[in-house]
C-alpha cells in the first residue's frame, strides 16, 4: 500500500492476521448476537449463550435444540433467537452444511447466506471480511466505515450520494478494500 492515510492508520491500528475458516456457521452465529449492540453487551450474551453447550462450543444443530425461550434467558431478543434458529437449520441442509465457503465468489456466498431469514448484506459482508478473509470487501452502507470515510476523507455527502462517492474512491484500494475498512474500524474506536 503506497498511501499517506492508509499508512498512518496502520502505524497507529496494526491489525492482526484473520485466518480463514472452513465453514462460517459459528462466526454467522456471533455476529447475530452483536447485532446492533454494544460490545460489552454484546459479549455479556454470547458468553451465556456458549456456556449452554459442552466445551463452550456450539455445533450445527444445538441451536435447534433450545426453545426461543430459552434463547431469550440468555439476553437474546425474540428475534435473534428466531434468527438463530433459521441459521441452525439453513446449515442442518446439505446445500449449506456441504457449500464450498472457500472457494465460491463473494457474490456467490452473499446470494447464500442472504437466503437465510436474518442474515442481510451487511453481515454477509462481516462474514466475507472476519471470517472467510476475503481481501475485497468495501461494506459502504456500515456506519463506522462511513464514519471514518467522512472524517478521513472529508466528504459533505449523505446517505446514497456517500455510498457512491465510497465506491467510487474506493477504487484505488481495489484487491484490499477489507484491510481498509478493517483500518477504518480500528481509527473510530
Amino acid at each position: 500500500m503506497k498511501d499517506e492515510l492508509l499508512d498512518s492508520l496502520q502505524k497507529k491500528h496494526p491489525l492482526k492476521q484473520l485466518e480463514p475458516v472452513k465453514n462460517p456457521f459459528n462466526y454467522l452465529v456471533k455476529s447475530i448476537v452483536y447485532q446492533q449492540l454494544s460490545t460489552k453487551a454484546a459479549s455479556t450474551i454470547y458468553d451465556r449463550l456458549i456456556n449452554l453447550f459442552q466445551n463452550q462450543n456450539i455445533i450445527i444443530g444445538d441451536l435447534s435444540m433450545l426453545t426461543v425461550d430459552e434463547l431469550k434467558n440468555v439476553g437474546l431478543s425474540r428475534q435473534k433467537a428466531s434468527y438463530l434458529h433459521f441459521i441452525d437449520q439453513a446449515f442442518l441442509q446439505d446445500d449449506f452444511g456441504d457449500f464450498d465457503w472457500l472457494n465460491s465468489t463473494d457474490t456467490e456466498i452473499i446470494n447464500k447466506l442472504t437466503q437465510i431469514k436474518g442474515v442481510g448484506e451487511w453481515t454477509a459482508q462481516m462474514v466475507l471480511i472476519f471470517a472467510l478473509n476475503r481481501p475485497d470487501v468495501w461494506p459502504v452502507k456500515d456506519l463506522g466505515v462511513k464514519n471514518a470515510f467522512i472524517k478521513h476523507i472529508g466528504s459533505k455527502n449523505k446517505g446514497k450520494l456517500l455510498e457512491t462517492e465510497m465506491e467510487l474512491y474506493s477504487q484505488k484500494w481495489k484487491g484490499y478494500r477489507s484491510k481498509v475498512a478493517r483500518l477504518f474500524w480500528a481509527s473510530q474506536g
